[in-house]
């Protein structure tokens, strides 16, 4: 909000501390740059993600972040998907997650088509 907000000016800065609080809300999670510390407003958005149970990542950190949920999706998606990639599947009743082969054939399908990796 600083391109069209004063912070100088007491109201305004209110304003764009309760927008960015408003934003906050709908984010999945939140981007942190410690690089030159924490101010005042930066203190209040990280209490409200916390109070919010949205996650906080050092932006540092990010690139960590997003291969582990990227990796977390596609063995999700593996685990759901495994028996459609199973050419016995037909043939008997699967009881569990067990079937490897079909389980890394998912995890590669998801790998080429939903995801960037």
């Amino acid at each position: 909000m600083t391109q069209c907000l004063n912070e100088d000016k007491p109201e305004e800065r209110a304003a764009g501390m309760a927008a960015g609080l408003t934003l906050l809300k709908s984010c999945d999670f939140v981007i942190v740059g410690v690089k030159y510390g924490i101010s005042e407003g930066m203190s209040a958005e990280i209490a409200a993600a916390d109070a919010a149970g949205i996650e906080v990542v050092n932006a540092d950190k990010l690139r960590y972040k997003l291969e582990h949920d990227r990796r977390a999706w596609l063995e999700e998606y593996a685990k759901l998907h495994a028996c459609e990639f199973c050419r016995g599947s037909r043939l008997h009743t699967c009881t569990s997650y067990r079937c490897q082969q079909p389980y890394r054939e998912a995890y590669k399908y998801a790998e080429k088509h939903f995801t960037s990796g």
